[in-house]
């Protein structure tokens, strides 16, 4: 693995969340996992018998990685062995991202999002758009 040295005057990062990370340098490895269960009701109202993670088999199931079938070649030439940043501006990273400023030789992330919205059956699609709306007036649409 090439290694270098990384020289940054100024990073700005407002956000990194869930399994996000920040390499500044030279890395071998960056593994990073994130699972996530959403569930979004039209009312806050909760029984106790909401879901759970584990209900679900997206969390469960094995994961799968392509291989990669195209030929590769490639040639280094480090007349340099610095890496010069001036000014890194970044409004977030979230569920397993990664931000590498540097080498990084083997990356793995992985993110699994189960989002449910819960919302009330109308038989009459007026009064959902309606509720939906918040009160303002449906407008019907033929598309």
């Amino acid at each position: 693995m090439l290694s270098r040295i990384v020289k940054v005057n100024s990073l700005s990062l407002k956000v990194l969340s869930f399994s996000a990370l920040l390499q500044i340098g030279d890395c071998s490895y960056a593994d990073a996992s994130s699972k996530a269960f959403a569930l979004q009701r039209y009312k806050s109202v909760f029984d106790g018998e909401e879901a759970n993670c584990v209900d679900y088999p997206i969390f469960h199931l094995p994961s799968v990685y392509l291989p990669i079938t195209e030929p590769v070649q490639t040639t280094f030439k480090q007349s340099k062995p610095f890496i010069k940043v001036n000014q890194i501006n970044i409004v977030g990273a979230t569920l397993s991202s990664i931000i590498g400023i540097g080498n990084i030789n083997h990356s793995s992330m992985e993110s699994r999002i189960m989002h449910i919205r819960q919302v009330p059956y109308k038989q009459n699609k007026q009064e959902q758009l309606y509720e939906i709306n918040e009160g303002l007036p449906a407008e019907p649409n033929d598309s």
